[in-house]
């Protein structure tokens, strides 16, 4: 039988002597209680039998060793890079960090959708909207562009119609619809030159649109406000 510090000592000395080893491997009884060396030892070199005999003494004295009766056994040790179970802790550990980056991913490309509230304010004011296609489809004409002041100065007049309850949605209505809502003469032409530049894709003038505002004004002169 040998003490606690003997067995240390042999495994420092089991370092540089053979034979200190072959008698640390011997050794069945430590302290007074029955000790197993082939199953702490294992296949550890001299130099590995220190570290883990000083562990096992170390975890003796500080009373956190767990011992079945008349075993002194080899407390857990956690995995070596060189065995299964670390490969196996290490690939469920990237398994976690990639759940993780993925999930946060998730959440900042997740937008929430705008809250719109309801309110009789939020919808376009129809006397905007005229204005809005008034102001386009001069701009528009200053820079050239007749076929857009066109459809613009048409859409100014049907918001004017549809103000007045002659139509329902001016948004959708056609020259067809023009046509049949009103009888003033200059409707008829005001439809034509919409569906020439719309519908027939044939180049507008600048004619067509000098005087549109004081067509589309007459046009609505004849309707009751």
């Amino acid at each position: 039988m040998i003490t606690s510090e003997e067995l240390v000592n042999l495994a420092e000395n089991a370092q540089t002597d053979p034979g200190a080893f072959d008698q640390l491997r011997a050794v069945t009884e430590v302290d007074g209680r029955s000790v197993d060396m082939d199953t702490i030892l294992g296949e550890a070199s001299p130099e590995a039998a220190v570290e883990r005999i000083d562990t096992l003494t170390r975890l003796e004295v500080a009373g956190t060793t767990q011992q079945e009766p008349n075993n002194f056994e080899s407390p857990a040790r956690p995995p070596a890079a060189g065995d299964g179970t670390f490969l196996a802790y290490f690939l469920i550990a990237a398994l976690g960090i990639a759940l993780v980056v993925v999930f946060v991913r998730t959440r900042k490309g997740r937008k929430k959708p705008a809250v719109v509230l309801a309110s009789p304010d939020a919808a376009p004011n129809l006397d905007v909207q005229r204005r809005t296609y008034a102001d386009d489809a001069q701009e528009a004409a200053d820079s050239g562009d007749y076929a857009s002041a066109v459809r613009l100065w048409f859409r100014w007049g049907l918001a004017a119609m549809e103000k007045r309850g002659k139509i329902v949605d001016h948004t959708t209505a056609t020259a067809d619809t023009l046509r049949r809502t009103s009888h003033h003469p200059l409707a008829s032409r005001v439809a034509q030159d919409f569906d020439t530049v719309v519908y027939a894709e044939r180049p507008a003038t600048k004619t067509m649109t000098d005087d549109l505002e004081q067509v589309w004004a007459e046009i609505l002169a004849e309707e009751p406000s």
